[in-house]
């Protein structure tokens, strides 16, 4: 969706059929259809009416692989399905970089293990397109008025967090980083993980 609203070439890439009757899960059809319509696309190796079946997804993620530069993994335990994509971006001959996380982290373990067995650490996306030779333009770090209600919030985003460190870290009482994440996530200053965990686009 972020590819999308920013103009991007997005390609899916399914465990199943693209057909309306099979296509997983049913409430991405809509996202389906934007992504095509955008110019990208949905692709699959299986024929119309095939399941999704839980095996399949790792099976499609070496195709995922092979589709692009680089594979970024963000979060992953020990064993995950990004985990076995990095592994066939490597045996592709390519980059795998990885955002690394606190030890402490379940989620944090794939990342770290990647970087220590000598993935490209990254911190923002400028990283990434140095690393994959891709052209960059610097923009200015969002900021707001000083003084205003979310800029505790942004300045707390130096990695990503779930709500509760983000109220731990900023000070004011919940209901006050509620209205400042939701008014930030609005106005397309921060987002929100799969996880769960904000964090500033760069």
């Amino acid at each position: 969706r972020a590819a999308l609203e920013a103009g991007g070439r997005t390609v899916a890439v399914l465990g199943g059929g693209v057909d309306a009757a099979t296509l997983y899960p049913p409430a991405n059809a809509g996202l389906a259809a934007a992504i095509v319509k955008a110019g990208g696309a949905v692709l699959a190796e299986y024929p119309p009416l095939t399941p999704s079946l839980p095996y399949r997804f790792p099976l499609r993620n070496r195709i995922i692989a092979g589709c692009c530069q680089g594979t970024v993994v963000v979060e992953a335990p020990a064993k995950s399905g990004a985990l076995i994509t990095a592994r066939a971006a490597l045996e592709y001959n390519r980059e795998v970089l990885a955002v690394p996380g606190r030890i402490t982290e379940a989620n944090a373990e794939g990342p770290n293990g990647l970087i220590a067995n000598g993935a490209a650490l990254i911190q923002n996306a400028r990283d990434v397109a140095e690393i994959l030779g891709l052209p960059w333009e610097e923009r200015a770090t969002a900021r707001l008025p000083n003084g205003a209600p979310g800029q505790a919030v942004l300045d707390c985003l130096t990695e990503p967090l779930t709500f509760d460190e983000l109220q731990r870290r900023a000070g004011p009482g919940a209901a006050a980083v509620a209205a400042a994440v939701t008014l930030l996530e609005v106005q397309g200053l921060i987002r929100r993980l799969p996880s769960g965990k904000y964090y500033r686009p760069a």
